[in-house]
């Protein structure tokens, strides 16, 4: 998962006392575990730091001093926009101790090699250079060489760089030459930042020469396994404080009769009713009830969500909850991936890349191209877990029966499943499955049935499953342009699992540039 850090001297410095004007007593310790969360999530200025959200920094500090800091920097933030509002900050922290006032200092020296760090591109090998010259991209090839120069270069300052050092880095470089080095396709889909793909091959190089030398070793806390798991609710946008002053809260009982009027014709005509244009509005109307609901701990079943909120459960409702969560139209924007992006996909598989070329993808290129009812997003989906190595039967169930009729004969999983019927390959209707019932009737259009089934996972707080997290992963990043800077909601998935992602999303790209 991508992180972001800016310019990071002046960061630290900025800071320290914008932390400390809220939390004198706070150890330093963990005041220096808290510069280095804030530096992760990508906090660049001062400015910056009235947008970080509790969910931020829940593994560091109590609930109580999160409010305490987001609400003096929500304050502080408001008075910075005005003159003398940075002196205003300053001087709230003059009682403070001396060690804490020469802490930035200190940090200064430990932060400040990477923002004057100088990329010896006089050193570089000619197709690198030349690429550069042409806006061109280098290949694989010349790419891993310039890595290994630059990692020289970088071990000069620290010998075992951090990755906020190698992101740094990798920022100044993409942004110097995003032709070349910015993670793009050939359409000008970026990926995720547009710099992990470069992160990723610098702090996996450096890792390489440091095998074994357990001296120069970075040592970070633990996230402890009491931590929250981040929900999608965490995720959502607040709105612009203009649009909110704006717009006329509805009152609660009002919002409540638009409630009953959804039940009302849910139970006259059903799911089908959700074509029907009032439903659209009903539903944006009354979202913050639904997410009320969603969001009460306990969690409730699924089945007393349905029966208060039975258009959440058709493709239409979920589609428009996501969009107001996330700010994403789902389903054009899974269309469109798949239409383009889906193509490429089993041409770099077609093409039998290294380590790519399994009897299982073979066999399932086979069934593809047999049959000319095969359509390309299954195909893509498949060949996806394939490389991944996951199984199918983890996200995707293949059934030739009705909803009660699969309820009765298999034993659905608490975890959603796309329930297709017939050969995945051809199908042409799908169905939902949540805590082990068919919450979604059967509906056209498999694109449509994945984009359903991610978006059950973001409108109801779920953390991918195990057997399934990559895949998932790799949808939300390149097929909807969703890159969480918390990672995915799988609280146990392991560091290799974000490398697979990222290195075939790397290939891809290359395959793309190289190749189509």
């Amino acid at each position: 998962v991508s992180r972001t850090i800016g310019d990071v001297s002046e960061t630290a410095e900025d800071m320290t006392p914008a932390v400390l004007a809220a939390l004198p007593s706070l150890p330093e310790k963990k005041l220096q575990t808290l510069l280095n969360k804030l530096l992760d999530i990508g906090v660049e200025s001062e400015e910056d730091l009235r947008f970080v959200r509790m969910v931020d920094l829940h593994d560091i500090l109590t609930p109580l001093q999160c409010r305490k800091l987001l609400r003096t920097w929500r304050v502080e933030g408001m008075s910075r926009d005005s003159p003398g509002g940075i002196k205003t900050l300053y001087k709230s922290i003059s009682h403070l101790p001396h060690t804490y006032k020469a802490h930035k200092q200190v940090k200064r020296k430990d932060f400040s090699w990477p923002d004057n760090f100088v990329v010896p591109w006089t050193r570089m090998p000619a197709c690198i250079t030349t690429a550069i010259a042409l806006n061109d991209r280098p290949s694989p090839k010349s790419r891993r060489e310039m890595v290994r120069i630059l990692v020289d270069q970088m071990r000069l300052k620290d010998l075992n760089p951090t990755r906020a050092n190698c992101i740094a880095v990798a920022k100044k470089i993409v942004r110097e030459y995003p032709n070349s080095f910015a993670d793009v396709l050939r359409d000008g889909t970026r990926i995720g930042s547009g710099y992990v793909s470069l992160v990723t091959q610098i702090k996996t190089r450096v890792e390489h020469v440091n095998r074994g030398n357990t001296l120069v070793r970075h040592r970070r806390p633990k996230r402890p396994p009491t931590a929250p798991v981040e929900d999608a609710a965490a995720r959502t946008p607040e709105p612009p404080a203009e649009e909110a002053a704006v717009r006329a809260p509805e009152t609660d009982a009002l919002l409540r009769r638009k409630q009953r009027e959804m039940k009302e014709l849910f139970a006259a005509e059903g799911p089908a009713a959700a074509g029907r244009g009032q439903i659209g509005p009903l539903m944006e109307a009354t979202y913050p009830l639904q997410r009320q609901a969603v969001d009460a701990c306990p969690p409730p079943p699924v089945v007393d969500l349905r029966a208060d909120w039975p258009y959440l459960f058709t493709p239409i409702g979920l589609y428009k909850h996501f969009q107001l969560l996330t700010g994403v139209g789902v389903l054009e924007k899974m269309e469109q991936a798949v239409a383009e992006k889906g193509k490429l996909i089993i041409s770099f598989f077609q093409n039998k890349p290294d380590g790519a070329d399994t009897v299982r993808i073979q066999d399932i290129l086979r069934r593809f191209e047999s049959s000319e009812e095969s359509a390309f997003g299954p195909c893509a989906i498949l060949l996806l877990m394939a490389y991944l190595d996951e199984e199918v039967e983890g996200l995707i169930l293949e059934v030739l029966a009705t909803a009660e009729e699969v309820e009765q004969a298999l034993r659905l999983p608490d975890s959603p499943r796309l329930i297709v019927l017939g050969d995945m390959l051809t199908s042409r209707k799908w169905m939902l499955s949540m805590e082990g019932k068919v919450v979604v009737s059967p509906h056209p259009g498999f694109v449509a049935g994945v984009a359903a089934l991610l978006t059950a996972y973001y409108a109801f707080n779920l953390a991918f499953q195990e057997g399934a997290s990559c895949t998932l992963e790799f949808i939300q990043r390149c097929f909807l342009g969703l890159n969480p800077t918390h990672g995915t909601k799988v609280p146990s998935r392991k560091k290799k699992k974000d490398v697979h992602v990222s290195a075939l999303l790397r290939r891809l790209r290359d395959f793309d540039w190289l190749f189509m």
